[in-house]
C-alpha cells in the first residue's frame, strides 16, 4: 500500500511539473513572440506616437546629457517632472561611450519602452489563464502581443503610455487578490501606482479605482502597506526631485493643473472642441478591428477591474476639453485583453453543444479570423497611423547626423515641432528653424490672461537665436546642410536625399539638401 501511494503521489507530482513546464513554456512562447514583433517594429520602423515625445522627453533628456535641446514652455514654467528626461539622458550618455549615432540611443530606448510594453502580454496571458485556463490564456496573450495599438505605442517614452503599463501590474496583483497577500504585495502594488501616478497624475481617479478593489475596507492590512509603497515612490519623484529642480514640492502637478484648468492652456490648445474619445477610436481603428469591441462586454465579466478602470479613464479624460488619443492609452492596452476573454467566452459557450471535432474547428476559426483582422489592421490601421506621424521628417534628421561634413542645419517652412530635435541630429551644430513659434492660435487666445507660452533652442547650455520667414534665407550662410519640402528647396542647396512623410501631411515628401561649403 505504501509503495502504491508513493508511486501515485509521484505520479500526481510529474504530472503537475508538466503542467508547470507546459504553462512555463507556452508563457515565455508568447512573451517571445511579442518582444520579438516589437523588435522587428524598432528596427524597421522610425516614428514617434506624438511630438511631445521628441520635445518633452527625448530633447530633454539629450539637453541634459550633451547641453543641446529645444526647451518648450513646460520647461520654462515647471510643470514637468524631470523622472523621465533623466532617466533617458543615462542611458543616452551610456549609449555615446558605444557610438555618436543616435539611432543607437534611440533603438536602445525605444527596445526598453518595448520590454516594459510586455506588461500588457504579460497581465493579459495570467489573467486569462486565472479565469479560463491554458487555451484562454494562449488565445489571450497572442491578441494582445499583436494587437496594433500595442505594437504601436510599444516604443513609445510618453508618460500616459509607461504610467498605463504600471496601472496595467497593478490591476493584476489586485484581480489576484487572495486571503495570503503579504505586506510586500500590497506595497510593491502601491509602489507600482505611485509610480504611474508620478509619471501621469491625470491618471489618479483610475488608480484610485484599482486601490479601492485591491484594499476595500481592511485599513490596517492592506490600506497602510500600500500608502506606504505609494508614499515611497511619489514624495523622492514629486516632491523632492520637484524641490530640487524647480524649487517647489510637487509644483510638476499643482502648476500643470493651474497653468491648464484656470489658467485654460488645456483649452486653447485643444485641436477639435466636438471630438470625443469614442470619435477618435473609430477614426484610428480600422472597420474590421471595430467589431472586436462587441465581445469587450463579455470579457469584462471576467475581468471586472479591468473593465472598470478602462471606463473610468474614458469617463474622467472625456470631462476635459484636451482630448489626444494618447491619453487613454490605459483603456487602448485593456481592449485586446477584453476581447479576448470575451472571445474565449463565446468559444466556451459553444463548446458545450458541439462535438470535439467540430469544437476544435471552431476553434481553429476562431483564431484564423483574429489572425486575419489583426494582419488588415496590422496594414490598414499600425502602418497607416504610423506613416501619419512625420516619420519622413526624422529620417531626414537621421541622414543629416550622418553627414560628417555637417556645421549648421537649417529647417524651412517645416513646423520644429514636426522634427526631431537635437535628440534625433546628435551633433554639437547649430539648428536653424525658420518657423518657431507656438502656436500662433493659441498665443492669442491666451493673450488676455497673460500666459506667455515661451519656447527657446538652447546648445551647450546657451540661448541659440532663431532666423524667421525671409531672414532665414538672409542667413544660409550659418548652415551647410538644411531639410525643406522636395518641392521647395532653399536657393543655392541640392537634394541628396527625400523621404516620405503620409499622403495627406502637409509636406508628404522631405528632402535633405546641401550646398558647397562650410558655415560662414
Amino acid at each position: 500500500m505504501t509503495t502504491g501511494t508513493v508511486g501515485g503521489e509521484r505520479s500526481a507530482n510529474e504530472k503537475q511539473g508538466e503542467s508547470t513546464r507546459s504553462y512555463r513554456l507556452a508563457l515565455a512562447a508568447v512573451l517571445g513572440l511579442a518582444f520579438a514583433i516589437r523588435t522587428a517594429v524598432v528596427l524597421t520602423q522610425v516614428y514617434v506616437t506624438h511630438p511631445d515625445e521628441v520635445f518633452q522627453y527625448l530633447d530633454q533628456g539629450h539637453r541634459l546629457a550633451f547641453g543641446s535641446g529645444v526647451v518648450p514652455w513646460e520647461f520654462f514654467d515647471g510643470i514637468r517632472s524631470w523622472l523621465l528626461p533623466g532617466i533617458l539622458a543615462g542611458i543616452m550618455k551610456l549609449c555615446a561611450m558605444v557610438s555618436a549615432d543616435p539611432r543607437v540611443y534611440l533603438d536602445a530606448i525605444r527596445l526598453a519602452a518595448s520590454a516594459a510594453s510586455l506588461t500588457v502580454v504579460y497581465v493579459g496571458f495570467r489573467l486569462a489563464y486565472l479565469r479560463d485556463g491554458m487555451m484562454a490564456a494562449l488565445v489571450t496573450g497572442a491578441l494582445c502581443a499583436v494587437w496594433f495599438d500595442a505594437v504601436f505605442f510599444a516604443p513609445s517614452v510618453m508618460t500616459e503610455v509607461l504610467a498605463a503599463y504600471c496601472a496595467m501590474a497593478a490591476v493584476w496583483l489586485a484581480e489576484r487578490r487572495g486571503a495570503r497577500d503579504t505586506g510586500h504585495t500590497m506595497a510593491l502594488a502601491g509602489a507600482l501606482l505611485g509610480l504611474a501616478f508620478s509619471l501621469r497624475f491625470h491618471m489618479a481617479p483610475t488608480l484610485l479605482v484599482i486601490a479601492l478593489w485591491h484594499c476595500r475596507l481592511e485599513w490596517r492590512r492592506r490600506w497602510l502597506p500600500l500608502l506606504l509603497g505609494a508614499l515611497g515612490i511619489v514624495v523622492p519623484v514629486l516632491g523632492v526631485l520637484d524641490f530640487l529642480t524647480w524649487g517647489s514640492p510637487f509644483q510638476s502637478v499643482w502648476l500643470n493643473f493651474v497653468r491648464n484648468v484656470p489658467q485654460g492652456v488645456s483649452t486653447a490648445i485643444q485641436s477639435d472642441p466636438g471630438m470625443d474619445y469614442f470619435a477618435l477610436i473609430h477614426a484610428y481603428w480600422t472597420f474590421a478591428a471595430l467589431p472586436f469591441l462587441v465581445l469587450a462586454p463579455l470579457g469584462a465579466l471576467r475581468a471586472p477591474l479591468l473593465a472598470i478602470a478602462a471606463a473610468a479613464t474614458l469617463a474622467t479624460l472625456s470631462l476635459f476639453g484636451h482630448k489626444e488619443y494618447r491619453f487613454i492609452c490605459f483603456a487602448l492596452m485593456a481592449a485586446p485583453i477584453l476581447v479576448g476573454l470575451g472571445g474565449v467566452r463565446v468559444l466556451q459557450l459553444l463548446d458545450g453543444r458541439l462535438g470535439e471535432a467540430r469544437r476544435i474547428a471552431v476553434r481553429a476559426g476562431f483564431v484564423l479570423v483574429v489572425a486575419a483582422v489583426s494582419v488588415y489592421a496590422w496594414s490598414d490601421g499600425f502602418l497607416g497611423v504610423q506613416r501619419g506621424h512625420m516619420s519622413g521628417n526624422l529620417e531626414a534628421f537621421l541622414a543629416a547626423s550622418r553627414q560628417p561634413e555637417l556645421c549648421g542645419l537649417g529647417i524651412l517652412d517645416i513646423d520644429w515641432a514636426a522634427t526631431g530635435g537635437y535628440s534625433f541630429l546628435n551633433h554639437d551644430v547649430p539648428i536653424y528653424y525658420s518657423r518657431f513659434e507656438f502656436r500662433p492660435d493659441v498665443s492669442e487666445k491666451l493673450a488676455p490672461t497673460g500666459v506667455r507660452l515661451r519656447l527657446e533652442i538652447v546648445r551647450n547650455g546657451a540661448p541659440l537665436p532663431q532666423f524667421q520667414g525671409d531672414d532665414w534665407l538672409r542667413h544660409a550662410r550659418l548652415f551647410n546642410f538644411a531639410i525643406a519640402r522636395s518641392d521647395r528647396g532653399p536657393p543655392g542647396f541640392q537634394a541628396l536625399q527625400c523621404f516620405d512623410n503620409a499622403p495627406e501631411w502637409p509636406w508628404p515628401k522631405v528632402c535633405l539638401f546641401r550646398r558647397p561649403g562650410t558655415c560662414g
